[in-house]
């Protein structure tokens, strides 16, 4: 994916202060920026398959590398024009 952004409203963290609140988004999963450590751990290191049945995940790793990536655009935007 590619993405623009005006530099004046970047977000970069240089405005966070004590009392600012912090929200957290549930994920759905392994985002694209985490197959490779993914891959290493559960694949070279726990020698899993990708059928083998995960009771935390209630499903197979498989599956769970198969579930899209939640995107954060639609809950993060209204919060991003209304707040500093």
């Amino acid at each position: 994916g590619v993405g623009l952004a005006d530099r004046e409203k970047l977000i970069t963290g240089e405005t966070i202060k004590e009392g600012d609140v912090l929200i957290g988004l549930p994920s759905t999963g392994v985002h694209s920026n985490g197959f490779s450590l993914v891959r290493k751990i559960v694949f070279d290191r726990m020698k899993m398959k990708l059928t083998d049945y995960v009771e935390e995940l209630g499903m197979s790793i498989g599956e769970c590398l198969l579930t899209p990536t939640r995107l954060y655009p639609r809950p993060c935007l209204p919060v991003i024009r209304e707040f500093d």
